[in-house]
């Protein structure tokens, strides 16, 4: 090798350690300081990139003063033409790096640019070499553009002495437009370290600035390592600024008494609410990477501390556990106690749903919208409809063509120029991703065809919370939402998507139709992909006709996007004075699931919700008030049922069976439903081969927990899953989803008294065995039910359960409970308290029976409106009684009759205030109080059966689901749907 190449090769090495140097003399720089400066919550500071104004010295430590000066979560909001930018900074320390934390991170700056699609994309990361004159050159790949949006975070555990950006003398470099109003309120973060940023590998990657991202609006990081103490005068300053909300991260540097958690915790939200009376303040307990140590110390400090508050009535006072913040696998920290990159995205992600509905209100649906615009009248007719819609968060709108197009190319192109119109024309080009999608059909149903929309679709959907799914509209051929899913098979799990398409008739979905035609091999395989999927199919909408002379009275002549669809009208089909709109049925019937009926069909393996019939006038008249130009708040619908469900029936809907399935065997029993955060019901029941199903030697486990989901109100369910199965008889499981999310199931368990087996469990002598009970046992969810602990936690040995846990307003948990009395012969009902979500329980609470009244079983608790509790249980003589608690269940009053017979309460609130006592005895029935347990009114029968152990759910539209079992050879689990009128209930379909 010769001199010069070796040269060569030493200087290429070079530059690659060095990616981010440029010279001086490329740019022409500009002060960052006359750009917007974001993350500060002060105007005037003694620096620009200072975090605390003068005033706000004598009211925090010296430390945390001295921190201040480090310009963690500031950031520079600018605008540029160029292909690259250059940034020169200098420092106020020349300890650039920390042992456990790079210098990228310490003292280093992150570009990050906002993308077609609205997100905010990482450009690169400009290193620290000296304290004075860094140099950092940012290239935009996809090169010079019109103008684009540019976030440039500054360094993090270092203080910025000055900073200047830099670019092409001709290039355009000037401030950055305001937000949009609803996203300039601030949140404010106050805390330790990890607030801080440490230990991330670069500025952009703390979580609060991810968090910032994920939310799209400012964050003023008030972050102070070993100084985040919540001491009493820093609140002061904090109650100066008017965020959207406060974060409180401190318990890592609190190693304080439980006193002094109370009184700072009391003293900062009094100080807030002096000056910010309705803003949210979020606590945030301790984040341990070891899960046997939650709670730790000082979270139970903490959480004792902010349940006083609330328990005072501090409204606006959240706590979030530390459980669930960083994960339990140890890569989300670099010492255990501060954050890697892993932790910090962690920790953003499970604090943004809990944030943002602190901001924002509860999460509307992230909607992906596919669509031939080019081939027909009614897609920019139903796009319109989306992106109006309040309901929705429309995040994506992507191009198609359709079949029977001789050039399929042309068609994906036409359409995506008519997106662009649409969204220029209602001046979202900005804020919704519209990538071009694919440029020919699926070749066959096994191979996909890459395109800007599919890779967006799994961006989109990847950039979603747990728990939360993209909702992707295809109104055209299938072929883009079909490629995603097979380019990344697991995005199965977090698509839901909604077809305009196939044929459906004698129960069964055929694709001899317009869109399944023009691509067979996508149709094909989505029917058979197992992501959930809603059809709306042609042959239902032949009726769905709309007419010019209705578009002309509404939208001709109000200019903008109205006057944009009477012109599409009139090119394409200029000689037709109606047409069937079909596009727009699908998003109605999803923003007004009343106007709609739909049924399931079962497709190997594939569970596929199809659309049946619609009120297609009451649609219309729908569509024709949300679009009106005066129009941006949710429209209620106009028609409470479709016209063909309001007649009144011959007779009431039947109950449906949620039970069947392989893993609950013949016998299904004892449910329990619980709606869940995420909008889901779940239900739980037994299953075994009767009454009492003991392990045999074929039938080894003995009965077993299931566990079936809802995800639209009751309406269809998935096959049973095992919750819980050991050798054991496992029976009696009910649930209960706490305020941290946490889903906490309670059963027992019966097993022959010495764990001896019978060869078969259809031997006579099964029933003469002598058996023994377990006591209440305990399992935990933290995915919302989809997996559990696979070992239980005996709870109580001596006592057992029928009822859920019941969480009072302070986090208080308590139970309902059972036992026999060997001394009197009798049954004796209790309950029993948590203080700690389930953790540890205070000793058992008996209920004084009246003398000789043994109370059998199945006590429920519900809390009063004056925040007493009320007890229900019942007795050996079939009498329900009834006993009231003053001091949250730490005794109770002496049980009474309440006058009526029953079996197994279940007690549920419903939103008008009124409590439902559903039971057995006699037969399957309610009872409801209109005055806080006072009075009742009933039995309302609900079914002949007498298996009963019911459980009920308020459902979104106010109804009420039920669910109980029906006592026989075969006993199932059957749902049921009524109202509540003036003379008893009403049934309703499922």
């Amino acid at each position: 090798m010769t001199m010069s190449c070796r040269a060569g090769l030493i200087l290429l090495a070079l530059l690659a350690l060095h990616p981010g140097r440029v010279t001086a003399q490329e740019v022409k720089w500009r002060d960052a300081a006359t750009f917007e400066i974001e993350g500060r919550g002060w105007a005037k500071t003694s620096g620009p990139f200072d975090r605390l104004p003068d005033s706000a010295k004598s009211k925090v430590t010296q430390l945390a003063w001295d921190l201040s000066k480090e310009s963690a979560g500031v950031c520079i909001r600018f605008v540029t033409d160029a292909s690259a930018v250059s940034v020169r900074w200098s420092l106020t320390s020349g300890s650039l790096a920390m042992p456990h934390m790079a210098a990228t991170g310490v003292s280093g700056v992150d570009l990050y640019a906002r993308s077609a699609d609205g997100s905010w994309r990482f450009v690169g990361n400009g290193r620290p070499h000296k304290q004075e004159g860094n140099l950092g050159k940012f290239e935009f790949p996809e090169g010079p553009k019109t103008r684009r949006e540019c976030l440039l975070y500054l360094p993090v555990y270092n203080g910025t002495k000055s900073l200047e950006i830099g670019a092409a003398p001709d290039a355009i470099l000037e401030k950055a437009p305001p937000r949009p109003e609803t996203l300039r309120q601030p949140v404010v973060v106050y805390g330790t370290s990890i607030v801080q940023g440490g230990c991330a590998s670069r500025p952009g990657m703390v979580w609060t600035s991810i968090l910032g991202r994920m939310l799209d609006r400012p964050i003023i990081n008030l972050g102070f390592s070993s100084a985040g103490t919540m001491e009493v005068p820093v609140a002061e300053p904090l109650a100066e600024l008017d965020p959207a909300a406060y974060v409180i991260d401190c318990t890592w540097n609190m190693g304080d008494s439980a006193e002094v958690y109370r009184d700072r915790v009391t003293k900062l939200v009094q100080t807030i609410r002096k000056a910010r009376p309705d803003t949210p303040i979020i606590f945030v307990g301790q984040s341990l990477f070891r899960p046997e140590g939650h709670p730790t110390d000082l979270t139970r400090r903490l959480e004792a501390a902010v349940q006083s508050v609330q328990k005072e009535g501090g409204k606006g006072v959240i706590l979030v556990p530390g459980r669930d913040l960083i994960g339990d696998d140890g890569e989300a920290t670099v010492d255990g106690v501060h954050l890697t990159d892993i932790g910090m995205a962690r920790q953003a992600l499970a604090l943004l749903p809990i944030v943002r509905e602190a901001v924002s209100g509860p999460t509307k649906p992230h909607v992906y919208i596919d669509t031939d615009t080019a081939n027909e009248i009614d897609d920019p007719y139903a796009v319109f409809r989306a992106l109006v819609a309040p309901e929705f968060q429309v995040v994506g709108l992507s191009s198609m063509s359709w079949g029977g197009n001789p050039d399929f190319a042309a068609g994906t192109r036409k359409s995506q120029k008519m997106n662009e119109d649409v969204l220029a024309l209602m001046q979202l080009t900005d804020r919704i991703s519209h990538p071009l999608g694919a440029l020919s059909p699926m070749p066959d149903a096994s191979k996909p065809v890459d395109s800007p929309a599919a890779r967006d679709i799994i961006a989109k959907a990847k950039e979603l919370p747990v728990g939360e799914k993209l909702q992707v509209f295809v109104l055209g051929a299938y072929t883009n939402v079909a490629s995603a899913l097979l380019l990344d098979p697991s995005l199965k799990d977090k698509l839901a998507v909604h077809v305009m398409g196939y044929n459906f008739v004698d129960g069964r979905l055929k694709t001899d139709e317009f869109n399944c035609q023009g691509d067979l091999n996508a149709a094909s395989y989505l029917l058979k992909s197992g992501v959930e999927l809603y059809a709306m199919p042609a042959n239902i909408l032949w009726g769905f006709l709309w007419t010019k002379a209705d578009v002309d009275a509404h939208f001709k002549g109000k200019e903008g996007v109205r006057d944009y669809l009477v012109k599409r009208w009139e090119a394409h089909a200029p000689n037709d004075p109606r047409r069937i709109l079909w596009d727009i049925a699908v998003f109605e019937a999803i923003l007004r699931p009343k106007l709609a009926i739909r049924t399931e069909v079962v497709l190997e393996g594939s569970r596929i919700q199809v659309w049946t019939k619609v009120d297609g006038k009451a649609m219309q008249a729908d569509y024709w008030a949300a679009t009106q130009p005066s129009k941006i708040e949710p429209v209620p619908a106009p028609s409470p049922t479709p016209a063909a469900v309001t007649s009144k029936p011959q007779a009431p809907p039947e109950p449906i069976v949620i039970s069947k399935g392989k893993e609950a065997y013949g016998y299904q029993a004892f449910p329990d439903a619980c709606r869940l955060k995420n909008g889901d019901i779940v239900a739980a029941f037994y299953a075994g081969y009767t009454h009492v199903s003991l392990a045999a030697d074929d039938f080894p486990l003995g009965g077993r927990l299931c566990i079936v989901r809802s995800s639209d109100e009751g309406r269809t369910w998935t096959e049973p899953a095992v919750l819980f199965d050991d050798e054991d008889d496992n029976r009696d499981p009910h649930l209960a989803q706490l305020d941290d999310g946490s889903l906490i199931c309670t059963f027992f368990s019966i097993a022959e008294k010495d764990h001896k087996r019978l060869k078969s469990f259809k031997d006579p002598k099964l029933f003469d065995q002598v058996r023994k009970d377990s006591g209440v046992q305990m399992i935990t969810s933290r995915d919302n039910g989809k997996t559990w602990d696979t070992k239980a936690r005996s709870v109580f040995p001596d006592w057992v359960c029928s009822a859920p846990v019941r969480q009072l307003p302070d986090g208080t948990c308590v139970l309902g409970l059972y036992r026999g009395d060997e001394k009197t012969g009798l049954s004796i009902a209790g309950t029993a308290r948590s203080t700690d979500r389930g953790l540890t329980w205070e000793t058992p609470v008996a209920i004084k029976a009246p003398p000789g009244i043994g109370l059998n079983a199945e006590t429920d608790v519900i809390r009063l409106n004056d925040g007493r509790l009320y007890a229900a249980m019942r007795s050996f003589t079939d009498d329900m009684y009834d006993a009231i608690s003053d001091d949250e269940a730490k005794s109770w009053s002496e049980a009474k009759k309440a006058g009526f017979p029953a079996h197994a309460p279940h007690l549920t609130r419903l939103g008008t205030g009124a409590i439902i006592l559903s039971h057995r005895l006699p037969k399957t029935a309610i009872h409801v109080s209109g005055n806080d347990t006072k009075t009742w009114k009933g039995p309302f029968p609900i079914d002949s059966c007498i298996g009963a152990y019911t459980a009920t759910v308020e459902l979104k539209d106010g109804s009420v689901l039920i669910v109980y079992y029906t006592e026989g050879g075969g006993s199932v689990i059957r749902a049921r749907r009524f109202k509540l009128n003036a003379d008893g209930i009403e049934f309703l379909p499922l």
